[in-house]
């Protein structure tokens, strides 16, 4: 399964639209670093059961590299910190490369088939499809402008965007010159449901 999938997706970008061509929604330089508090909440239909796991996830760009196949990407390095020893810390290692018209994200350095995380330049009502395979398809859908509130402070004209597959559905908030401020991630069915929350506590942009 893609590392889109997981409750800590990994999406970096640079975004433009109609006017805001030279406004960055996520900053790409080595040694730019996001700080962001985790909440992760678990819900039982039966038993009527809740669970609540805080932490930290911290990503950075960490430095100029090339695919397999000659491409020139930037690595991103994300790490996940857990309160709860019950719960599985976690460091996450991918590559980005911005095109005229996509951003894309690879796997490994070797991935031949990499998840398209943006369509650009950004505009309201844009849809494409960020992967398909054999077992899940992940559709994205940019909703519109909003102005959100995390720890790190206020941000307006945030882009949002919607990304659904299966059961469940990812939103993420670009701040201009910022980057993603705030993730949401959703999935519930008939047993049970998983909300996961991430907000931004600090930015450093070089």
């Amino acid at each position: 399964m893609k590392k889109l999938l997981l409750l800590i997706p990994i999406i970096v970008l640079i975004i433009g639209c109609g006017g805001d061509e030279e406004v960055n929604y996520f900053p790409l330089a080595v040694g730019n670093q996001w700080e962001y508090s985790i909440t992760q909440t678990i819900t039982l239909t039966l038993p009527d059961t809740t669970w609540e796991n805080t932490g930290n996830s911290a990503t950075e760009i960490t430095a100029e590299t090339t695919l397999d196949n000659g491409n020139s990407v930037l690595e991103q390095v994300t790490t996940t910190t857990w309160d709860d020893t019950l719960m599985t810390d976690a460091i996450d290692t991918t590559y980005v490369e911005e095109t005229e018209d996509y951003m894309l994200i690879y796997d490994n350095k070797a991935d031949t088939d990499p998840d398209t995380s943006l369509m650009l330049p950004i505009e309201v009502a844009n849809t494409w499809t960020v992967y398909s395979d054999s077992a899940d398809t992940m559709t994205a859908y940019v909703v519109g402008k909003a102005t959100v509130t995390v720890p790190a402070g206020s941000y307006d004209d945030c882009w949002q965007i919607e990304y659904t597959f299966g059961g469940g559905l990812n939103t993420d908030w670009f701040a201009p010159d910022f980057g993603i401020v705030r993730h949401e991630y959703e999935m519930a069915d008939s047993n049970s449901t998983i909300q996961f929350i991430k907000e931004l506590e600090s930015v450093t942009i070089n």
